[in-house]
């Protein structure tokens, strides 16, 4: 696990023993990992979830029809709505 916050850093000082879950935990809470649009496996921009989930919202429309609309999976339209995926909109 990396101990400094330089991106760019390569120094062995900077290392310390930890396994995978401890690296993605301390990554997470030091906000290092780009979120939303940021993403370059985002589907999705931070527009088109906050659009999404008002038309769910307002009813009429199904989740099944929105990923057919937004061409991605249901189950993704599922963790948008209850917000389990972009949480930070």
């Amino acid at each position: 696990m990396h101990t400094c916050d330089v991106p760019l850093c390569v120094n062995p000082g900077h290392l310390r023993l930890g396994t995978q879950r401890e690296n993605a935990v301390d990554s997470a809470l030091k906000a290092r990992r780009p979120r939303g649009s940021h993403n370059p496996q985002a589907k999705l921009t931070e527009g088109q979830v906050l659009a999404l989930r008002e038309r769910y919202a307002a009813g009429g429309v199904t989740q099944r029809q929105l990923a057919s609309e937004y061409r991605i999976s249901p189950a993704l339209v599922s963790v948008i709505v209850t917000r389990k995926y972009w949480k930070h909109i």
